[in-house]
């Protein structure tokens, strides 16, 4: 987990799996209130954890009628994907 560049204290997270899914909201610590947001390479971590492979995974059985099978293998990769997001993505301190 990302901690706070002022004071060192670790983010929960909740906290910065609401951030990912609140269009990228800025993390308050709660311990010193500095803010913090995600950098670019963050965003796209994100993005590449979580709908880049349910695309991949939607369009190589594109092919296949049976749409609702491929419908929840797509939204259950976007959630272990985004379950895992928050491990991954960088936070910096806003200026």
């Amino acid at each position: 987990m990302k901690k706070c560049e002022n004071c060192g204290k670790q983010f929960d997270w909740k906290t910065t799996f609401t951030s990912l899914w609140r269009n990228y909201t800025p993390i308050a610590c709660s311990e010193c209130g500095t803010l913090h947001k995600i950098t670019p390479l963050g965003r796209l971590t994100f993005v590449s954890m979580t709908m880049f492979p349910a695309v991949l995974f939607g369009s190589s059985f594109s092919d296949n009628p049976q749409y609702a099978l491929i419908l929840a293998g797509a939204c259950f990769i976007v959630l272990i994907g985004s379950m895992l997001a928050p491990f991954a993505v960088r936070y910096r301190k806003a200026l």
